[in-house]
Formats: C-alpha cells, structure tokens, sequence
C-alpha cells in the first residue's frame, strides 16, 4: 500500500523544468536474418519524470524526514496528485532521492525530483 504525500506540502510542481517520458516498453531480438524483431513487452506501462518544487527550509526537513522515515529511504511508493491534471491521484516510486539546491537566500530551496509513476 502506498503512503500519502505530506498535508503540510504543496502537491504543485514547478512548470519550468518538468519532464515526463514513457518509460521504454519494447523487447528487441536479434534475428538470425533481416532486421530485429521487435514486441511490446507489456500492456502496462509507467512514465518517468522529472520534476522540481519550491519548499521553504522547514518544508525541506518535513519532505526529508518523511523520505527517510516514512517511505523507508524511498523504497515505498506513494501517492501524490496526477502531475498533468491535479484532479485524481497516482502512485509513484522515487528513482533517485530528492535532490536540494538553494533556490534563493530568502528562505527558497529548489527540490528536484525523479519518479516512476506505477502503472
């Protein structure tokens, strides 16, 4: 079962920087004559993307400590608003751990992160 994202944080990502990509979805084998054979691998697919928010310090402590306590260093999934819609929630997997930057010395801080959304 998936954990909740944190009330105390936005769900809203930056529109400047996000990326999403069909994760590949294709087999390919060598055949003994002619071009390789391709096929689809499965029916169900996911997306990866790349996504940053503006967090306040405290906000990149809450995120942090529910990172490391509450998705066990990433290796849980959770959910979290439907990035293109806002409207339904989606599972998603941390590929990489968040990732924070100094967005701007008022009290700003850039966090980017890198998911899988679960089919």
């Amino acid at each position: 079962m998936a954990v909740d994202w944190p009330d105390e944080l936005s769900q809203c990502f930056l529109l400047d920087g996000y990326l999403e990509t069909p994760e590949a979805n294709i087999a390919e084998f060598a055949a003994e004559v002619g071009p390789p054979l391709r096929r689809r691998r499965t029916s169900i697919n996911s997306s990866l993307i790349s996504a940053t928010m503006s967090l306040t310090k405290a906000e990149v402590v809450t995120l942090l400590d529910w990172y490391r306590d509450d998705l066990l260093d990433g290796a849980l999934a959770f959910t979290h608003l439907e990035p293109r819609d806002e409207l339904q929630n989606a599972e998603f997997i941390f590929v990489t751990p968040p990732t924070v930057s100094v967005l701007s010395p008022d009290d700003a801080w850039r966090v980017t992160f890198n998911l899988r959304r679960m089919p």
